[in-house]
């Protein structure tokens, strides 16, 4: 899904697409992340998609790229290396 949605990102038009990929582009199309097309399932299962503009929503471009916390991120890895400090000065310093 991460590959369509990229696609859609970087041309702003849907690329070339197998029937894996379309079934992927459905799957973005029902959760939401991308917007401005029509999906249909044909009755022998085949995937068909007609796209007037597609456009990735908001929910697509969190799904894309992800936000990373660093204010959470950033304090627990020191305190995480602040633990092994005091561990390992504990160990030494019963020797």
């Amino acid at each position: 899904m991460r590959h369509i949605l990229g696609a859609i990102d970087r041309c702003g038009e849907l690329p070339k697409m197998n029937d894996d990929e379309r079934y992927a582009l459905k799957q973005c199309r029902d959760e939401g992340y991308v917007d401005g097309l029509e999906v249909a399932v044909m009755a022998g299962g085949r995937v068909v998609v007609e796209e007037a503009c597609p456009k990735i929503t908001l929910k697509g471009l969190k799904f894309l790229y992800p936000y990373r916390d660093w204010k959470f991120i950033l304090p627990t890895t020191l305190a995480v290396g602040e633990l092994a400090v005091i561990i390992v000065q504990t160990v030494v310093g019963r020797s």
